[in-house]
């Protein structure tokens, strides 16, 4: 279930896929903000159209989303070693 918005910016960024996902089974955030590698779905969920949304604001989006229940759990992840 991606991250809905009225905004078009929003619109535009998942769109584009840059942006902020979680991995809810593995309890991370991504921020994507190039096309070196972009997370693939089911496992990565878009949440936020802004890369430079905080962690407080990703954990908000994640629980009003249902991804979590305890959103203290969510941290920052890396991205997997692409060849």
């Amino acid at each position: 279930m991606p991250y809905s918005s009225s905004e078009p910016e929003a619109h535009d960024a998942q769109e584009s896929g840059f942006g902020v996902y979680v991995n809810p089974s593995q309890h991370l955030a991504l921020r994507i903000a190039s096309p070196y590698w972009m997370p693939g779905s089911p496992d990565w969920i878009f949440v936020s159209g802004d890369p430079n949304a905080s962690l407080v604001r990703v954990r908000e989006i994640a629980v009003e989303l249902g991804l979590t229940s305890d959103p203290e759990s969510i941290i920052w992840g890396r991205l997997p070693h692409v060849i």
